[in-house]
């Protein structure tokens, strides 16, 4: 019965049943401690799954407190932390008078054995100091800064508070800064779950209204930055919610993401900057700019495809990072410049920007040559491969009279580039066809 997961029965049985049985036997324990004496050894294994509800029938049925003792102490220790935190979690309700002594006996066990007393406390709420007495055995060592991961589902039957989550924010930054390489990663859940999943906590304008949590959440953000892939999500998230009271800093450290060596990373980060150049055009450009023109930075743009970025940037800002940048910057930019391409009516239509770039640096190669690799660069083709490239020839010729020189080349060069591609591909075609 008590080997089962409660939602065992509550799903294949009878949990009503199920329910009156284990009050029934939570009686005959009570009524016999050597009976008791004698269960609990595997009552304390990891075997007895709904052990959680029998100490929470064990508390209904022990009205003169006689179990208290042993539950705050040589159960939890002796691995029965799922009982004792299910009597623990019933006894408020059905027995107030008796927290004090409670209390006492848990300044005991937190003393002993934090961790045993980690666990009984994990359902527990403030008639016991939940969160303080967390905060005093992280403070004391007794548990590493990671377990304030635990606050993240609240203190039992509320929210935790702005000054709960501060408090928790600040020493998973002291663990961060003394080495401790999951104290980042925890406080981005933490933060995430109490300003964005489900609006728990506050909207995110309401959390930075914390002076103290707009110190902190810079401070999380960065720490976190070289490792983020199980929460990269939620640290994008945080770091719209920062750029929206400091964007300069904040899209500044979302570019320094797309470096991330992990490919999800990256691609989480790209699309962050996609929307915070929607709200920020000018601090976005010029901050993916400095990247794409530095040592540490400029080789991603090689490898890597922009387009959709310099896309949605609107051209007047773009034009005036070429002017500063001159030739360098368009060399780097060229790559992902949207190429000339047919209308629905089948009209050759060459992009406004990809026009300003040929017209102002049509004398240089390099130029060129960054455009005409990164046309194709990143697709992907499936199905009739020859007809791909036959289209692309088709559509380069529509331009070969274009009063653009580096157009007309550009058109020639993929005319010949596709023909070449479409002979193979068709060639390929047709052997398989005969096998």
């Amino acid at each position: 019965m008590i080997g089962q997961e409660p939602w065992h029965q509550q799903l294949n049985g009878d949990g009503a049943a199920w329910q009156s049985a284990v009050d029934e036997l939570a009686g005959e324990l009570v009524r016999s401690r050597s009976d008791l004496d004698r269960e609990l050894p595997w009552l304390v294994s990891p075997e007895a799954k709904g052990a959680f509800r029998l100490g929470e029938a064990l508390c209904n049925a022990d009205t003169e407190d006689g179990l208290l003792d042993r539950m705050l102490s040589d159960v939890p220790t002796s691995g029965g932390t799922l009982l004792a935190r299910g009597y623990l979690h019933r006894l408020p309700a059905v027995r107030a008078t008796a927290l004090a002594r409670a209390n006492r006996l848990l300044d005991r066990l937190q003393a002993e054995n934090p961790r045993a007393a980690f666990d009984v406390l994990w359902s527990a709420g403030d008639e016991v100091w939940k969160v303080e007495r967390l905060f005093h055995m992280i403070d004391a060592g007794g548990l590493p800064a990671e377990f304030l991961r635990g606050l993240q589902h609240g203190v039992r039957d509320r929210s935790l508070r702005i000054d709960e989550l501060v408090g928790a924010v600040k020493r998973l930054v002291a663990a961060a800064e003394n080495g401790n390489d999951q104290a980042p990663t925890v406080a981005i859940i933490l933060l995430h779950t109490w300003s964005r999943s489900n609006q728990k906590f506050v909207d995110a304008d309401g959390l930075l209204k914390s002076e103290e949590m707009r110190a902190l959440l810079p401070k999380v953000l960065e720490q976190s930055l070289a490792d983020m892939r199980s929460v990269a999500d939620f640290w994008m998230k945080l770091a719209k919610d920062w750029a929206s009271t400091d964007p300069e800093p904040a899209v500044r450290l979302v570019v320094r993401a797309i470096l991330n060596e992990d490919y999800g990373t990256r691609t989480w980060a790209k699309n962050c900057l996609l929307d915070l150049a929607k709200a920020h055009p000018d601090t976005v450009m010029q901050a993916v700019g400095d990247l794409m023109l530095s040592p540490t930075g400029s080789w991603l743009f090689r490898i890597d495809k922009f387009s959709s970025f310099i896309g949605i940037i609107p051209e007047n800002i773009v034009r005036k990072w070429l002017l500063e940048t001159g030739v360098e910057g368009a060399r780097t930019l060229a790559r992902h410049l949207a190429p000339p391409y047919l209308d629905r009516d089948e009209n050759p239509v060459v992009p406004s920007l990809t026009t300003h770039v040929f017209e102002r640096f049509e004398a240089d190669d390099e130029v060129f040559d960054e455009f005409c690799a990164g046309v194709h660069s990143g697709r992907v083709r499936v199905g009739n491969i020859a007809a791909t490239y036959e289209q692309q020839a088709y559509v380069a010729r529509q331009f070969l009279d274009h009063p653009l020189k580096r157009v007309r080349e550009w058109a020639s060069t993929e005319i010949t580039s596709s023909r070449q591609q479409g002979a193979f591909w068709r060639q390929r075609d047709e052997e398989a066809i005969r096998l």
